[in-house]
């Protein structure tokens, strides 16, 4: 029943839903790039993703007992949150609690990705760019770019545990507000409020929670 509706609905709406796509030929990555003007980054070398890709926390870091938080009530609660499980690992040591790298993320998609727009793009680091980070989270690809040269960087979430994590994380790594910052601001439309150009924008795992993509898409550019 549920498949006959969604088939209707996609009919009404100009689809043909009985059309069976043969198979593809060329490179439509390539071709879709050629037609934006945009240039195919090629991956990074492992050599060069080996000696630039360290992990933020290359052993466990220990965690201050105490840290200014506005929305979680203990560093603990913080750290062990869901958002920071996603890119970091709290683990108990007889000092308290210690925080190191998701292996995961030290060798993702995501973050090769980033190596290698800024190898194609950059020379070989970040110096003296700036960069704005959409839906930061916690920040682990802010502070990235910030360990690999960025002069500026900004993250922008609307979740307020997100900024309590962002600044913790920041004050472990020792890199000051000055130079890597956390902006609370809802992201699908609070872009239009940002006036600043900045020379890298990243923008990963956030398509699928906006609601109008033409407009949010625009205010990226």
């Amino acid at each position: 029943m549920m498949k006959k509706l969604v088939r209707h609905m996609l009919e009404k709406a100009g689809y043909d839903v009985q059309k069976r796509l043969g198979p593809q030929s060329g490179n439509a990555v390539a071709e879709a790039c050629a037609a934006a003007g945009t240039p195919v980054v090629a991956p990074s070398g492992a050599a060069d993703y080996e000696r630039d890709g360290a992990p933020l926390f290359a052993s466990p870091a220990a965690v201050p007992d105490s840290f200014p938080l506005s929305c979680h009530k203990t560093v603990r609660e913080a750290v062990q949150n869901i958002s920071m499980q996603q890119y970091f690992v709290a683990s108990e040591t007889a000092g308290g609690l210690a925080l190191e790298d998701q292996p995961a993320t030290n060798d993702g998609g995501r973050k090769r990705m980033i190596h290698a727009v800024c190898r194609g793009q950059f020379g070989k680091s970040l110096d003296g760019a700036s960069v704005l980070d959409v839906a930061c989270s916690s920040g682990y690809y802010s502070f990235l770019c910030s360990r690999w040269g960025a002069a500026r960087v900004v993250g922008v979430d609307a979740r307020p545990e997100h900024e309590d994590q962002f600044r913790l994380v920041g004050h472990m790594l020792g890199i000051p507000e000055s130079k890597c910052r956390f902006l609370r601001g809802d992201v699908e439309f609070g872009l239009e409020q940002i006036t600043d150009t900045f020379d890298l924008v990243l923008c990963m795992g956030v398509m699928y929670h906006v609601f109008d993509h033409p407009r949010f898409v625009k205010n990226l550019f």
